[in-house]
């Protein structure tokens, strides 16, 4: 018995059929809306160091926000240029930074808008902790809101940049409603900053 083209198209449907049924609707969640960000960069990590490591907190964050480990920002691990690209999203070519010490640039030479200006303009307080005096450069006039910084002479071990950036938190949580995570040692580690 030899079958139609029609025969054979029919089967088909109506094996198909159930594939193009109307399935029941699934209900898509998006992650609840919070208008804060929290950048944290570890100048000289290599990702796959914190990829073994124990960081709990670190882990916390991970959990509940958005992250990379294989992020690129500059061709050569220079600290100002690379911090500069990450926060503005160009090159060094485009911003001008391609110095790595604690010279103050001239008002027309850094005119790149930073993540922190943006936000500013858009109506946001923005804050930011570091341990090298030459990244507050990053923070332009009037565009953050709280600095945490050494000074010239100092660069910050891991707990005194934790200490100064769970200050900070604490701070600008009592003002907020949410919390971030809480930072908190390690037993396994209790002088390593786990912020």
């Amino acid at each position: 018995m030899k079958l139609s083209s029609f025969t054979i198209v029919l089967a088909l449907f109506l094996v198909a059929a159930p594939l193009f049924a109307e399935q029941p609707s699934r209900k898509i969640v998006s992650p609840p809306s919070d208008k804060r960000v929290l950048i944290i960069s570890i100048d000289g990590m290599r990702p796959d160091v914190l990829l073994r490591a124990k960081a709990p907190n670190i882990r916390e964050l991970m959990l509940h926000g958005s992250f990379t480990f294989w992020a690129e920002s500059t061709e050569t691990a220079n600290t100002l240029p690379t911090h500069v690209s990450m926060l503005t999203g160009v090159t060094p070519a485009k911003h001008n930074i391609a110095w790595n010490d604690d010279r103050e640039a001239e008002s027309n030479t850094f005119s790149t808008p930073t993540l922190f200006e943006l936000a500013k303009k858009a109506g946001y307080t923005t804050s930011m902790v570091v341990g090298k005096h030459k990244l507050r450069m990053i923070a332009k006039p009037g565009m953050v809101d709280w600095l945490k910084a050494p000074d010239k002479t100092t660069i910050d071990d891991a707990p005194s940049i934790a200490a100064r950036a769970a200050q900070l938190l604490r701070a600008l949580t009592a003002r907020h409603v949410r919390a971030f995570p809480r930072l908190r040692r390690s037993r396994a580690c209790p002088r390593m900053g786990q912020s």
